[in-house]
């Protein structure tokens, strides 16, 4: 196995690398200032999601509500995001 971590890490790093690219394209046209963190922030929610409320994880009954509290706190740093 310690074989194969090595090799299933860097093919994650690469996948990462082009989702953060992106994400860091689009937030930087969008005119915001710190593309690269908020990039990053946006991942990192995105994984931890899963971990504490996906499914079968332990909290996932708070998923719905956890879900509302995160969507309120991407309307107050993306107001664009109301809309939809």
């Amino acid at each position: 196995m310690a074989v194969v971590e090595p090799a299933i890490r860097d093919t994650l790093d690469r996948l990462y690398e082009r989702y953060l690219a992106h994400i860091e394209g689009c937030l930087r046209q969008m005119g915001f200032s710190t593309p690269h963190a908020d990039a990053l922030v946006l991942m990192a929610t995105q994984e931890g999601l899963g971990l504490f409320i996906g499914h079968r994880a332990k909290w996932e009954a708070d998923a719905a509500h956890s879900i509302a509290a995160l969507r309120s706190m991407l309307i107050a740093r993306y107001p664009m995001l109301k809309g939809g």
